[in-house]
C-alpha cells in the first residue's frame, strides 16, 4: 500500500523486534526498499543509534518520496501515551534513546535535509522529534530550498525555542507550504516574534 515496505509498518507500530529483524538484512537492503517507496512512517522510539543510521542511509538514497513521517510514539499501535499537545512537557514526552546522542541527531538531520533539498516529489514532512540544533539547522536550510512541500509538521516534537530558532528562516523562506503544525513544540513567548514573522511573510506572499 502506497509503496510502504514491511520495515515501514514495523517501525510505524513500534515493533522493535520486527524492525530489528528487518534491519538485520543490512543498510543496502533497506536503502533499496526505500528507493522504491513513496511514503515512510517511522516510530523513532524503539530504534537504536545503529538502526537510526540505517534509516538515514535509506533516506539519502530514496528517489520518489511523497510523505516522510518521523514520530515518537510510546506504545505499539494506537495513539501515543502522552499528554495533550497543548500541555506537552518536554521532560515527559517519549524520546528515542538514540537521539540523546548529538552525533546521531546531526546525522539523521543531515539525511532528512538531503532528501528534502533534492526532492521534487515530497509533499508532506513530519518531524515529531527534537533533533537538537545540530539536526534541525540543516533541515531548516533544506526547507528553504524545497519547492514541492505542501504540509509541514513538527507537532509533538517538544523541540523548544533553541531548536526552533534553527528552522525559522527556512519556514519563513519557503513559499509553497500551505499547512504548518507547531502544536506540542514546547515553544515559549520567546518564539512568538519568530512565529509572527513567518505568518506575516506568508500572508504578504498570498496578497501578491
Amino acid at each position: 500500500e502506497r509503496g510502504w515496505t514491511a520495515l515501514h509498518y514495523a517501525t510505524r507500530s513500534g515493533s522493535r523486534l520486527a524492525a530489528t529483524m528487518l534491519l538485520d538484512h543490512g543498510a543496502n537492503a533497506l536503502a533499496e526498499n526505500m528507493t522504491k517507496a513513496s511514503a515512510i512512517s517511522v516510530n523513532l522510539v524503539p530504534l537504536s543509534a545503529e538502526e537510526t543510521q540505517v534509516l538515514g542511509d535509506g533516506l539519502r538514497k530514496a528517489k520518489k518520496m511523497s510523505v516522510i513521517r518521523l514520530k515518537c510514539e510510546a506504545r505499539a499501535g494506537g495513539p501515543p501515551a502522552r499528554p495533550s499537545t497543548r500541555t506537552l512537557n518536554p521532560k515527559t514526552a517519549p524520546k528515542p534513546a538514540a537521539l540523546g546522542d548529538e552525533r546521531v541527531c546531526k546525522k539523521l538531520g543531515l539525511a532528512v535535509a538531503a532528501q528534502v533539498k533534492s526532492s521534487k516529489t515530497l509533499l508532506e514532512l513530519e518531524i515529531g522529534a527534537d533533533l537538537g540544533p545540530a539536526g534541525m539547522e540543516p533541515i531548516g536550510k533544506a526547507i528553504a530550498a524545497n519547492t514541492s512541500l505542501l504540509r509541514l509538521s513538527f507537532a509533538d516534537s517538544a523541540m523548544g525555542d533553541s531548536s526552533f530558532a534553527h528552522v525559522v528562516d527556512g519556514l519563513r523562506a519557503n513559499v509553497n507550504v500551505k499547512e504548518l503544525d507547531l502544536s506540542g513544540c514546547a515553544l515559549t513567548d520567546a518564539s512568538g516574534e519568530a512565529i509572527g514573522s513567518i505568518m506575516r511573510a506568508h500572508a504578504s506572499r498570498r496578497r501578491q
